[in-house]
């Protein structure tokens, strides 16, 4: 192994807390296919890391030492944790009926005595040896990982000092932190508790992406529409501190059995104040035909192989041209602040607030100035859930009679062209994730083949319909 895929770290721990700070900094940079492994004496501290790590991923219940059951799973926001203890372990081929392979394949494992297994372990693994440091709770930590994300762990312990600084600064040092679930990109959320407050905790990568979060919130702010209020920011790190909105995001509340209708009606309202208010304006990123078709083209890139038996020139070429008239086509409709992930995962339902501020709006810092119709697809045929039928055709109205003067043969061919766009995107990045380890987005792919079917019915896309008929072996009318 070359020195370069190994990283070696070594950390004081002076008390409870210090072990259970790293353990939370670990857990946030954690993902299913990490493997930790616990080593040191009795009481050297590996279970309080371990319970330290999962509190940090939201686990409330209680959590034992599995020194009984071998091993215990836990349900977080980055996935299935695995905790193994494999003291009484007598031979390795018994790990395999405690599941460990499963775990190693999707899971995030945390494996105390892990010499156990010998060869058996995965060479990308992250080694956390415990030792006494003097007496009482003080311990020393010595931090080896191994294999092709040794590098990630290395900025994961340096950006949490830089976490630790910014909320020192902030007030909320004290604060207890904990997971919250995140989405498709690299940025992660914590709620930090303090007493009876709670804020949110953004980390990003520290590039121009915070920044223009933190314009486009000020924006919406302005514009008099809820945006977490900014409550301090060091967008050099990557770090947001964010008002909580609480738990009652559109997902929590459609899946707790509360009606659809008020709630699809509130976020159509959201759109219409939107585009009555906002005057387009330099600096942000403009979404026009070209942006789109490029956008579109990461089909090709990721599903036409595995489809058309072979990515050939002359297919992807015939893609493009199949698109590039309709994308421009669909920007005959006004312009506007186009939010671009406006959906239910996205929303929240904040009912002490009046009208359009009841809805609340995070996600939104790849906004830009685009198509009207595009977010009214994004929310009303939404990859992650089905929305009614009558609840899409009554939101269509809704926003269509707030602009009475809105070209609807013009409105109705956007909004069919842009959701083919979306979903043909969405497809292929639902499949890159699930190649990258996270299967569980290909349980959306029929919904968004069955929208993208629906679409290509439009006469406005009879091409791109053609194309798919050609090498997907799809039948359109």
């Amino acid at each position: 192994m070359t020195a370069s895929s190994t990283v070696e770290i070594d950390c004081p721990l002076p008390d409870l807390a210090a072990t259970e700070a790293v353990a939370a900094a670990l857990a946030m940079a954690s993902e299913p296919g990490d493997i930790f492994c616990l080593s040191g004496d009795l009481g050297a501290g590996k279970t309080t890391f371990a319970r330290g790590f999962l509190r940090a991923l939201g686990v409330e219940e209680e959590i034992p030492s599995p020194t009984f059951n071998l091993v215990l799973t836990y349900d977080t926001a980055r996935g299935t944790v695995w905790h193994f203890d494999l003291y009484r372990l007598s031979a390795r081929e018994e790990a395999v009926e405690l599941g460990i392979d499963d775990a190693f394949a999707d899971g995030i494992c945390l494996i105390e005595w892990p010499d156990r297994l010998g060869a058996w372990l995965p060479e990308q693994r992250v080694e956390l040896h415990f030792s006494d440091a003097g007496g009482g709770n003080s311990r020393h930590l010595r931090l080896r990982a191994l294999g092709s994300s040794a590098e990630r762990w290395r900025r994961a312990m340096a950006s949490d000092m830089d976490v630790s600084d910014f909320l020192d600064r902030q007030g909320w040092g004290q604060a207890s932190r904990a997971a919250l679930a995140g989405d498709a990109s690299s940025r992660r959320y914590e709620r930090l508790t303090r007493g009876g407050e709670t804020a949110v905790l953004m980390r990003a990568p520290p590039d121009a992406m915070t920044a223009e979060f933190i314009a486009i919130d000020e924006l919406l702010a302005g514009l008099g529409l809820s945006a977490p209020r900014i409550l301090g920011a060091a967008a050099e790190h990557g770090l947001v501190l964010l008002e909580d909105f609480g738990d009652d995001t559109y997902t929590a509340l459609l899946d707790g059995g509360a009606p659809a209708e008020p709630l699809y009606q509130l976020a159509v309202d959201t759109l219409i104040h939107l585009h009555q208010g906002y005057s387009p304006s330099n600096g942000l990123m403009v979404f026009d035909g070209a942006r789109f078709l490029d956008q579109a083209m990461l089909f090709c890139d990721i599903c036409l192989a595995p489809m058309a038996e072979g990515k050939s020139h002359a297919a992807v070429e015939s893609f493009k041209q199949a698109w590039t008239a309709p994308l421009n086509q669909a920007m005959a409709v006004p312009q506007s602040l186009l939010l671009r992930d406006f959906h239910a995962g996205n929303l929240f339902h904040l009912g002490q607030r009046p009208a359009v501020k009841a809805c609340g709006l995070i996600d939104f810092q790849d906004a830009g100035v685009g198509p009207v119709t595009y977010d009214l697809v994004s929310l009303l045929q939404d990859a992650r859930r089905d929305v009614a039928g009558e609840v899409t055709a009554g939101c269509l109205q809704r926003y269509r009679a707030a602009f009475p003067d809105l070209d609807q043969s013009a409105f109705e061919a956007s909004y069919a062209i842009l959701g083919a766009q979306r979903h043909v995107r969405v497809i292929a990045i639902f499949n890159r994730l699930a190649d990258q380890g996270k299967p569980g987005y290909l349980e959306h792919l029929p919904r968004l083949w069955r929208y993208l079917d629906a679409a290509l019915t439009h006469p406005a896309l009879r091409e791109v319909a053609a194309w798919f008929q050609t090498y997907t072996n799809r039948r359109y009318k």
